[in-house]
């Protein structure tokens, strides 16, 4: 379940009184017209509210985006290194495919070899062993 950021509430638009603490009226003479500005004021506040909430909502997801995309084009980078190891390596100039009549133990073993040379290009352990930020 996601942690709640934000509530967001419809709020009372009309609910102000017309009258003060000892009863008397507020407002004599149109008290319609006066509910009527009052509900108004109140409606643009709460869309007011709404706008700010939602310029919050969307620069954090620009941000979130933003990080996303960096993050992407640092993998990218690592896979375009990678894939140049792997086509640096040919491997029909290994022995290992005129290896098929041989057993199946001195193929693992020069299968072996060829991974542990992989793995100890320079290119390719600059690009494994590197930190994430």
């Amino acid at each position: 379940m996601p942690f709640v950021q934000r509530v967001v509430e419809p709020k009372f638009l009309s609910r102000t009184s017309l009258r003060d603490e000892d009863g008397r009226p507020r407002v004599t003479d149109e008290e319609l017209q006066a509910v009527t500005n009052c509900t108004l004021s109140n409606a643009l506040r709460q869309l007011a509210s709404l706008v700010l909430l939602a310029e919050d909502i969307f620069s954090e997801l620009t941000a979130q985006l933003q990080g996303i995309t960096e993050r992407s084009k640092v993998a990218q980078a690592k896979i375009e290194v990678i894939n140049g190891v792997v086509e640096k390596y040919d491997p029909k100039k290994s022995e290992y495919v005129s290896t098929k009549v041989y057993p199946m133990f001195p193929r693992y073993t020069m299968l072996k070899d060829m991974i542990k040379d992989i793995m100890h290009d320079p290119d390719y352990m600059e690009v494994c062993h590197e930190v994430d930020p």
